[in-house]
């Protein structure tokens, strides 16, 4: 009888290693999706000075779709993504969001100066009392 009642124990202490194996196995797959999209960027810092073309570079994990500034953009087998913008003159924020299965988005904000004589334009001084001249 204790042979039998130990078998027992064994077979019942491996059904539930098994069953916990398999929910812990779940639960770590699952994790991204609990976790949301997530948006790795490459060569942009915030609040740095461009010359007016940013070319971003990105990968995502557990992303469905990715919009830059309200455009969707392609996404690659592996979640890697590219996309070229021409900045307007002055401050500009880049906005990257990401959309995961479950419909929860995750948005990156960059904000990006463009001087203001990239590509030959040439700002214009401020007129001053001193330099105005009346012509007669």
């Amino acid at each position: 009888m204790y042979n039998h009642l130990t078998a027992k124990h064994i077979r019942i202490f491996c059904i539930t290693l098994f069953v916990l194996g398999i929910v812990g196995f779940a639960g770590y797959r699952s994790f991204g999706l609990l976790k949301g999209a997530e948006v790795t960027i490459a060569d942009i810092t915030d609040g740095s000075t461009s010359d007016g073309v940013v070319t971003v570079l990105g990968n995502t994990k557990h992303a469905s779709s990715i919009n830059i500034n309200g455009r969707q953009i392609i996404l690659d087998e592996t979640g890697a993504f590219t996309d070229t913008l021409l900045l307007p003159p002055g401050a500009s924020t880049i906005t990257i969001s990401a959309k995961d299965t479950l419909a929860r988005t995750n948005d990156t904000l960059f904000h990006l100066y463009r001087r203001p004589d990239a590509f030959g334009m040439k700002t214009l001084p401020r007129a001053s009392s001193d330099t105005i001249t009346n012509y007669q």
